[in-house]
């Protein structure tokens, strides 16, 4: 166990503006860590033809900024952000920087109800079997520059366990996500991740079933997991029992 306490650095799924993980981010900068959640090049309605490795670069460049200072980083990649947890860790290792005589790096990786690829070279939609869900709107794949965005039968899958009243205000704050973001390879996959790295079930997610998050730890040797009895999103259900669960993630290091 490191005596050290880490920053967090949180990845947003698809369409969460940073905002969607406030009430995790009250809660551990209460518990004394430092938090940062930057919003992706790929989120919003100037985001046509930002693509993965964008969103790598942006959030790389934060976090060699915070190791630079001699910080040791946790990063918690959550949904979609779970194929850019692995990239942006690629070379960013406490051990790997260490080894270059640089100070800091990531110590450990959350992937919380997170996708990821189960092959280098392969993307998100490539996943998903080659089509987007019903509940999405999509341009022609791989036709370039189209945003992805939501119908209102979305409202129900990410936040099913929410109060209709809450879920229709968190959903209104949605933002479009670059389609080419989806659609361009990642070639870091959890297999190549050698510090710790968890995966938090979500036990009552309508987006990625229970089976399915099973399988993505199964696919790769080496997962630690834990659970949670929610939908997608635990930081806005159960904000006070999920910050308790990361604490003891980090603590456990």
């Amino acid at each position: 166990m490191t005596s050290s306490r880490p920053a967090v650095l949180v990845i947003g799924g698809a369409w969460h503006p940073p905002a969607c993980y406030d009430p995790l981010r009250v809660r551990l900068e209460a518990m004394g860590y430092e938090y940062y959640c930057p919003q992706l090049p790929s989120l919003g309605a100037e985001s046509r033809g930002v693509t993965f490795a964008d969103d790598v670069e942006a959030i790389q460049k934060l976090a060699v900024r915070l190791f630079d200072q001699g910080k040791e980083v946790v990063i918690i990649g959550h949904s979609s952000g779970g194929l850019l947890a692995c990239d942006v860790t690629q070379g960013h290792e406490v051990a790997q920087r260490a080894k270059e005589g640089k100070p800091g790096g990531f110590r450990h990786v959350i992937f919380l109800a997170a996708f990821f690829v189960p092959a280098r070279g392969m993307d998100m939609l490539q996943t998903l079997g080659g089509a987007w869900p019903d509940w999405q709107i999509a341009g022609e794949p791989y036709t370039k520059g189209h945003l992805l965005r939501l119908k209102d039968s979305a409202k129900q899958k990410l936040f099913s366990d929410l109060p209709d009243s809450e879920a229709q205000r968190l959903f209104e704050s949605l933002l479009p996500h670059s389609q080419d973001a989806f659609e361009t390879p990642s070639n870091f996959i959890p297999d190549d991740i050698t510090m710790p790295k968890t995966y938090i079930i979500c036990e009552k997610d309508a987006i990625l079933s229970i089976e399915l998050q099973k399988r993505l730890i199964a696919q790769s040797p080496g997962f630690r997991s834990e659970s949670i009895n929610t939908g997608h999103s635990p930081f806005l259900t159960e904000p006070d029992e999920f910050a308790e669960l990361v604490k003891k993630i980090i603590i456990a290091d």
